[in-house]
């Protein structure tokens, strides 16, 4: 007599009934593809290199370089106001440069041609390594598009939103802003990974822009 599970025989049975399916790519999938196989090698070192597979019609990034100066602006008057701070930006920069990861370009290129990334300097005096360090924004967006976008989902906003470190509860003001538009995608009932309505989206994305103005602020 055989003790077999129901379960297992009916899944067993289904499967068998089940037309199988057959995933067929997507043309940019097949290309992405032909490009590894066409391009990937071994160097010496034993490590695969392979080329960077490129959209043929990637999305269109519009005028980035106001939002740049305007953010540079604001960053220099903070700047002016801490001499010492300013020194340091200021060496940090010149061993970007020294260093080759930073180059001076031409101002002739049309401003679609180019994508200038906003940045702001973040001071951590007691940390025992790098005490500043400078982070580009590159999500700014232009328009519509920011150049690492990611979908504005609810998962991609409460994988955000956790990342805000605040055990004092001194951003409560700023994390409510975000809870309650997280209470307003769970009202509108929306899946995980289904993208938040263009109302929602922009309040994120000011939402985004602002938090990055907290570490301007200090308590005495």
């Amino acid at each position: 007599m055989l003790d077999v599970n129901l379960d297992s025989v009916v899944k067993v049975f289904w499967s068998l009934e089940e037309v199988p399916q057959v995933k067929v790519q997507t043309p940019e999938e097949k290309l992405f593809e032909d490009v590894f196989i066409e391009t990937h090698t071994r160097n010496e070192e034993g490590r695969y290199v392979v080329q960077l597979p490129f959209r043929e019609k990637p999305p269109e990034l519009n005028e980035s370089y106001c939002g740049a100066l305007r953010r540079f602006v604001y960053l220099e008057n903070r700047l002016i106001k801490n001499p010492a701070l300013y020194e340091q930006y200021s060496s940090f920069m010149r061993d970007y440069c020294d260093s080759g990861h930073m180059s001076l370009i031409s101002s002739d290129a049309e401003p679609e041609e180019v994508y200038y990334i906003p940045q702001h300097c973040v001071l951590k005096p007691k940390t025992s390594s790098t005490k500043l360090s400078l982070v580009f924004n590159a999500s700014a967006k232009t328009s519509e598009v920011g150049l690492i976008d990611r979908p504005c989902t609810k998962r991609n906003v409460l994988s955000e939103l956790a990342r805000v470190y605040d055990p004092l509860g001194f951003l409560t003001p700023l994390t409510l802003l975000a809870k309650c538009l997280m209470s307003d995608a769970w009202r509108l009932g929306l899946a995980w990974d289904e993208p938040l309505p263009l109302s929602l989206s922009e309040k994120w994305s000011r939402y985004k822009d602002e938090l990055q103005f907290v570490s301007t602020f200090s308590a005495e």
